[in-house]
């Protein structure tokens, strides 16, 4: 069995590789400290098995390859039927989220919620397993519907930054109006009365 491995620090490559050594009797492990190193595993090695991936890694900027979520879909494109889980620092729901739709990894966890027992559930999982924080991320991005757009969280993003909602359209296809009427219907959602207050709860819900 090959098994890849990406973070950014080896020791926590280690501790995964002695945590799995307790589920799997024998593999052969491969070992990238970054987007470059894992790109060329995936187009070298002709077959793996499982990738374990962080999701914050050094960029490979000549390949395009700028995250975790990144070398996934390369992954999933050289090595179809090759396990992906991904364990992540980020506990933004936003983040979080994204990974979960446009990845679908077999497993999506946070490193908080990493423990002795975690490959043991997640190797005896049924279906794709994800950690407990992760679930409530998924859950409270879903909980928000509106906000399941890109382009609604992309508006909350800038106007955390502190862009005003009459400069937005230079940054969105969208007109001015349009952007409003979103604003509009997430206070709604949020039962917020102005857009300080929208940003404060997107942020405490971390939606953002």
């Amino acid at each position: 069995m090959n098994i890849l491995f990406v973070d950014d620090h080896s020791i926590i490559i280690e501790s995964y590789i002695m945590l799995l050594e307790r589920e799997i009797s024998s593999f052969t492990a491969f070992k990238a400290l970054n987007c470059e190193e894992a790109f060329r595993f995936i187009t070298t090695v002709p077959t793996l098995d499982l990738a374990i991936l962080d999701y914050q890694l050094p960029e490979y900027d000549d390949k395009g390859l700028f995250s975790g979520m990144d070398i996934a879909l390369l992954l999933k494109k050289h090595h179809p039927k090759c396990k992906i889980f991904i364990i992540t620092a980020y506990e933004e729901a936003s983040t979080i989220y994204t990974i979960h739709k446009k990845v679908q990894p077999e497993a999506l966890i946070t490193k908080n919620d990493v423990s002795q027992n975690t490959f043991t559930e997640l190797f005896k999982a049924d279906k794709r397993y994800l950690s407990s924080t992760v679930q409530k991320a998924v859950k409270n991005i879903t909980n928000h519907h509106t906000l399941l757009n890109d382009v609604n969280r992309e508006i909350l993003l800038h106007l955390k930054q502190g862009f005003k909602v009459n400069e937005l359209d230079q940054y969105l296809s969208l007109s001015t109006s349009g952007i409003q009427k979103r604003i509009t219907k997430m206070k709604q959602v949020f039962n917020v009365s102005d857009t300080q207050g929208l940003i404060r709860e997107a942020i405490k819900q971390k939606i953002i």
